[in-house]
C-alpha cells in the first residue's frame, strides 16, 4: 500500500463551501454596516441642524419685547432630504423650544425631536 498525499476532491469542495459561507456572511454584514454609517451621518447632521436652530430660537426669544413673545414656528428643507420644523410654546418667564428634524432612512423616514427650555428675564 502506498501513502497517499494531498487532499481529495471532497475535501476541496467542503473547504470551498465553508469559505463561501464565510464570504457571504462578510458581504451581508458589510451592507448593514454601510447602511448604519450612512444613517449615523444623517443623524449627526440632524443634531447639528437642531442645535443651531435651538440657539437661534433662544436668541430670538431673548430679544423679543416683551421677552419670550412673538417667536414664530416654521420649517425649512435642507440638502440630502433633511426637513427641519420648529415650534415655540410660551410659559411664564420661559419658552419651550421644539425642533423636529426628519430625514430619509431605510425602510422608512426617521424624525428626531430636540427640546429645551429657555428662560426670559
Amino acid at each position: 500500500m502506498r501513502n497517499a498525499r494531498g487532499v481529495t476532491i471532497i475535501e476541496v469542495l467542503v473547504a470551498l463551501i465553508v469559505l463561501e459561507t464565510g464570504v457571504l456572511a462578510l458581504i451581508t454584514s458589510y451592507a448593514g454596516v454601510t447602511r448604519l454609517i450612512g444613517r449615523g451621518k444623517l443623524a449627526t447632521r440632524a443634531a447639528a441642524i437642531a442645535a443651531t436652530r435651538l440657539e437661534l430660537l433662544r436668541e430670538e426669544a431673548a430679544r423679543a419685547v416683551p421677552p419670550c413673545t412673538g417667536v414664530p414656528a416654521g420649517s425649512i428643507s435642507h440638502p440630502a432630504g433633511l426637513v427641519e420644523s420648529w415650534r415655540v410654546t410660551a410659559a411664564a418667564r420661559s419658552v419651550e423650544l421644539f425642533v423636529i428634524v426628519s430625514y430619509p432612512a431605510v425602510p422608512h423616514p426617521v424624525s428626531d425631536t430636540f427640546t429645551t427650555t429657555a428662560t426670559c428675564e
